[in-house]
C-alpha cells in the first residue's frame, strides 16, 4: 500500500514536468511563428518602456533606447528644441533672416530680396516700380535697396522733391543784362531789351548799325548801352521817332539878309539877293546902276552932269 505522503509527491512531480513541456511548446511555437511569418516583437511596448514625446524607442542588439527626433535635444526621456538660429546650425542664406521654431526653424529673405531663404537674389525695386521715389526725382538700385534722388532743379530728400527757385536764390547763372525767369526744374536767361546773347552772356545791341531804331528818317540814331537815342537832324523837329521840317523863313529863324528872299525847302532854306542886289543871300549889297542909296552901292559913286558921268567928289 502507497502512503498517502508518496501519493502527494508523485501528483507535484508530474504538474511540474508537464508545465515545463507546455513552456518548451510554447517558446518553440513562439520561434516557429517569427521565422514563418516575420512578426516582431515591440519590445519598448512589452517592457513598458516610455519615451519623450519628442523621442523615439529603439531596440538594439537587445538594447531599448530613447533618442530625441532631429530638431530636438536631450537623453530621450526628456528633449527641448534645438535652436539652430542660435547654435549655427542652420542653413539660411546671410542675405536672410532664421527663425526658430518647435523642432525647425525657418529662413526668410531679408527685404528688398527674394527667394526660398536659403538662396537670396536682390529685387531691382526700380525697374520693378516697387520704389516710392518722387515723381522729380532718379532711383538707384543698390544691393538689398534702392536710393532716391532729386534731379538737377528739385531739392529734397528724393521722397518728396521740390522746385529750385534758381532766380529768387540767386543760383542762376544769368547775364546781369538778363531777365530769370523760373521754370519748373529750371529756370531760363532771356537778354533785356537792348541787349543780345544766349542770356548767360549777354552785350550790348546796336541798334542803329541794325536798323533795328525807330528812328524819323530825318533823325540821327545815336548808340547808347542798352537802347539809343533819336534826334531829328537839323531843319526839323520833333521826339526823334517823329521829325517835321522847320518853317525857317516864316518863323524868322533864317539868317537871310533883309534884301534877300527867303525860300522854304524840306529841312532848311534858302537866301537869294533881291534884284539889284548881290551877295550870298545872308549878305547882300545894292548894284551901282540900280542903287538909290549910296550907302548900299558897290564901287565909286558915278552921276550924270549935262550928259556925262564923272566920279562924285566929296566936293560941293
Amino acid at each position: 500500500m502507497i502512503n498517502s505522503k508518496c501519493t502527494t509527491r508523485i501528483l507535484i512531480l508530474r504538474s511540474i514536468a508537464i508545465l515545463i513541456s507546455q513552456t518548451v511548446v510554447s517558446a518553440q511555437s513562439t520561434t516557429d511563428m517569427i521565422s514563418t511569418t516575420g512578426f516582431v516583437l515591440d519590445e519598448c511596448a512589452i517592457d513598458n518602456i516610455t519615451c519623450e514625446v519628442n523621442a523615439v524607442c529603439t531596440v538594439t542588439n537587445g538594447s531599448i533606447t530613447c533618442d530625441c527626433i532631429e530638431g530636438y535635444q536631450g537623453n530621450g526621456t526628456a528633449c527641448s528644441d534645438t535652436d539652430e538660429c542660435v547654435n549655427g546650425t542652420d542653413v539660411c542664406n546671410w542675405k536672410s533672416t532664421c527663425k526658430n521654431l518647435l523642432g525647425s526653424y525657418a529662413c526668410e529673405c531679408d527685404i528688398g530680396y527674394t527667394g526660398n531663404g536659403t538662396l537670396c537674389e536682390d529685387i531691382d525695386e526700380c525697374s520693378k516700380g516697387l520704389d516710392n521715389c518722387d515723381v522729380n526725382a532718379i532711383c538707384i538700385n543698390n544691393d538689398g535697396s534702392f536710393n532716391c534722388i532729386c534731379e538737377t532743379g528739385y531739392t529734397g530728400n528724393g521722397t518728396s522733391c521740390d522746385d529750385i527757385e534758381e532766380c529768387s536764390d540767386g543760383s542762376d547763372n544769368c547775364d546781369a543784362d538778363a531777365d530769370c525767369g523760373n521754370t519748373d526744374g529750371s529756370f531760363t536767361c532771356v537778354c533785356k531789351t537792348g541787349y543780345t546773347g544766349n542770356g548767360t552772356t549777354c552785350k550790348d545791341l546796336d541798334e542803329c548799325s541794325t536798323g533795328s531804331d525807330s528812328c524819323d528818317v530825318n533823325a540821327n540814331c545815336v548808340n547808347t548801352v542798352g537802347s539809343f537815342i533819336c534826334a531829328c537832324k537839323t531843319g526839323y523837329s520833333g521826339n526823334g521817332v517823329t521829325c517835321t521840317d522847320i518853317e525857317e523863313c516864316s518863323n524868322g529863324s533864317d539868317n537871310c539878309d533883309a534884301n534877300a528872299d527867303c525860300g522854304n525847302t524840306d529841312g532848311s532854306f534858302t537866301c537869294v539877293c533881291k534884284t539889284g542886289y548881290t551877295g550870298n543871300g545872308t549878305t547882300c549889297k545894292g548894284n551901282l546902276l540900280f542903287s538909290l542909296n549910296p550907302e548900299t552901292a558897290v564901287g565909286p559913286i558915278r552921276e550924270c552932269c549935262n550928259g556925262e558921268f564923272r566920279d562924285r567928289t566929296t566936293d560941293t
